[in-house]
C-alpha cells in the first residue's frame, strides 16, 4: 500500500509520537477493564484486541505488560501508515496489519474489542477506500470505517473510544491552540 510514503510532515516528528505516548494507561484503562470483568466477547477461548490507529504502538506495550501471562488474548494493530506498523509490531510484540479503516482485512465477527484513540478526525481528513475503491472522506469516510468495525466485531463486541477534550457547555468557543513545533507546519 502506497501510503506508508505519505506519511503527513507533522505525524512523522519525533515529538508527536512522544505526545501520543503519554497517557498509555489512560488510554487502555476501559478497556482492560472490560477484560478483566469478562465482558467481551470471545474468538472460541481467544479475545481478539485491535489497536485502531496503533501510533507509536505505547499503549499497547503497556496493555501487553499488564496481561503479562494472559494466554488467551491476541493484540493486534492496524493502521494505514507504515512507520507506524513497524513501531507496533517492535515495541508491542504483536501483529500489526497496513491498511486502511474502510476496508479492514479481518473477517466478519472475529474481533472482541477495537480500542481507538483520537482517530476519527484523521479518518475524516485523509479519507479511506472504500469496498468498491473509492476514495471517501468527512462523514462518509467515518460512517464506511464504523460499517468495517461493526462487522468485525463479534455479537456483543465493542469499541472502546476515546477523543479530545470536548466543553460541556455547548456555547463556549470551541479551540484547540496548537503550540508545539511538531504540530505546526
Amino acid at each position: 500500500m502506497d501510503n506508508e510514503l505519505k506519511m503527513p510532515l507533522e505525524k512523522s516528528a519525533d515529538l508527536y509520537a512522544m505526545q501520543i505516548a503519554a497517557s498509555a494507561d489512560e488510554k487502555v484503562r476501559d478497556i482492560l477493564q472490560l477484560m478483566q470483568a469478562d465482558l467481551l466477547p470471545r474468538l472460541g477461548d481467544k479475545l481478539n484486541i485491535l489497536e485502531f490507529g496503533t501510533g507509536g504502538g505505547d499503549s499497547f506495550r503497556r496493555l501487553k505488560e499488564l496481561l503479562e501471562g494472559h494466554t488467551n488474548v491476541a493484540l493486534m494493530g492496524l493502521d494505514s501508515l507504515g512507520p507506524f506498523v513497524h513501531q507496533f509490531v517492535q515495541k508491542v510484540g504483536a501483529s500489526a496489519v497496513l491498511a486502511e479503516a474502510g476496508a479492514m482485512p479481518f473477517g466478519e465477527h472475529t474481533l472482541s474489542a477495537v480500542n481507538a484513540s483520537a482517530i476519527f478526525h484523521e479518518v475524516s481528513t485523509y479519507g479511506v477506500h472504500d469496498k468498491q475503491g473509492r476514495m471517501v472522506r468527512g462523514n462518509e469516510a467515518i460512517l464506511q470505517t464504523m460499517r468495517e468495525i461493526t462487522r468485525s466485531l463479534l455479537p456483543g463486541g465493542v469499541l472502546v473510544y476515546r477523543d479530545v477534550y470536548c466543553p460541556s457547555n455547548r456555547m463556549e468557543i470551541k479551540r484547540v491552540e496548537y503550540r508545539e513545533k511538531s504540530w505546526q507546519l
